[in-house]
């Protein structure tokens, strides 16, 4: 007999050893989420709401969390999910299990209103369920001697994070980073995801920034400061301190500001596209879109596309945005799916070269995913 339904309070252990059974086969001896992401399992929280169960006779062998959270940008709220920690017990697989799971949380995700939702993993395992891959970082190899002009390091210093530092760098991080998804009671969990360690970055004694190390995944996955010019020095410093004669950088590819310091100082630049998006209300995924990249766009555009059937219409008047949706006259259209893994991204396609938007970006950053 199969059983799906929310969690209980009560079941927050349970979903945990699962989740840990299904996943250390397949990663590493000792895998462990409460380590892996503290901001859903670390020891205190309980986080079973989020998540969705699959029952077979009265035993618990599958489950997803699906996280419900909402971007806000120029006073507008677009919500979304997140989907994670999709868990089979290895002898229960094969059994439809996930398919089952997967067609709940688009139920929920229906109902709550979304417009889309993400989750990180392999292509194929999600691309039938309505994902697409999309680009969601960029990997910046820098070396020791990349850094050889920043030998000094004029005052700066880094140190373990402490929590009196929150304060500071939480306004710092809402300074710079491309759109705000984390509240300050869970900043330091989310960067601690995946076993991170935080620094805090301090020029003449005074904090300035912060940075996130993992060692886990042998690289910096979210660096801030005050002033962004002052990242090389700060990377330089950081791996004298560590000894590491190379250390590579994952930022959000809609963090222009450090793309570009960090195009000056790298050997290589990598696309990553580990996100997979879904989209459920194109209209609004495509305001959100267009909105997030306005400053590289044309300032005056009337661009559209036909996607599923319907045709989009955007419209980029000064500094605002409008999408309006209109039946299709029987023109090619686009599936959603293609159009994800066609326009963001790096152009190199047909549809960007025939556009004056695409290609876009979009992306989140390691610390915020599930």
């Amino acid at each position: 007999m199969i059983e799906i339904r929310k969690a209980l309070a009560s079941e927050m252990g349970d979903i945990i050893r699962v989740a840990n059974q299904s996943f250390s086969p397949e990663r590493e001896a000792g895998f462990d989420f409460k380590k892996i992401q503290p901001k859903a399992y670390a020891d205190g929280k309980n986080t079973a709401d989020r998540h969705i169960l699959l029952f077979e006779n009265e035993a618990l062998v599958s489950l997803a969390g699906n996280l419900h959270h909402e971007i806000n940008l120029a006073g507008n709220k677009y919500p979304y999910s997140f989907l994670g920690t999709v868990s089979t017990l290895p002898e229960h697989r094969g059994k439809g299990y996930m398919r089952q799971l997967m067609q709940k949380i688009e139920e929920e995700d229906r109902a709550a209103g979304v417009i889309f939702s993400a989750l990180t993993g392999k292509r194929k395992r999600y691309n039938r369920f309505g994902y697409e891959k999309c680009s969601s970082d960029y990997a910046f190899s820098v070396t020791s001697y990349c850094l050889r002009d920043y030998s000094n390091d004029s005052g700066i210093s880094i140190r373990p994070y402490e929590t009196a530092d929150l304060p500071i760098i939480f306004p710092i991080y809402k300074s710079t980073q491309p759109y705000i998804v984390r509240a300050i009671e869970d900043f330091a969990d989310c960067l601690s995801f995946s076993s991170s360690m935080i620094f805090t970055v301090l020029l003449g004694g005074d904090i300035v920034g912060y940075l996130n190390y993992c060692a886990r995944k042998n690289g910096i996955f979210e660096i801030a400061l005050t002033d962004m010019n002052l990242t090389p020095a700060v990377l330089s410093l950081f791996m004298r301190t560590k000894n590491f004669s190379e250390v590579t950088i994952h930022v959000n590819p809609l963090n222009y500001v450090l793309i570009n310091i960090l195009d000056g100082i790298s050997e290589n630049k990598a696309q990553c596209d580990d996100v997979h998006l879904k989209v459920y209300d194109k209209k609004r995924f495509l305001e959100l879109l267009i909105s997030l990249n306005l400053s590289v766009l044309p300032s005056q555009c009337e661009e559209s596309f036909v996607i599923d059937g319907m045709r989009y219409v955007i419209n980029i008047n000064g500094h605002g945005v409008t999408v309006n949706e209109e039946k299709s006259k029987g023109e090619q259209s686009l599936s959603m799916q293609y159009f994800l893994r066609n326009a963001i991204g790096d152009g190199n396609n047909a549809l960007c070269r025939q556009s004056r938007l695409l290609p876009l970006s979009f992306g989140f950053n390691n610390a915020d995913t599930f």
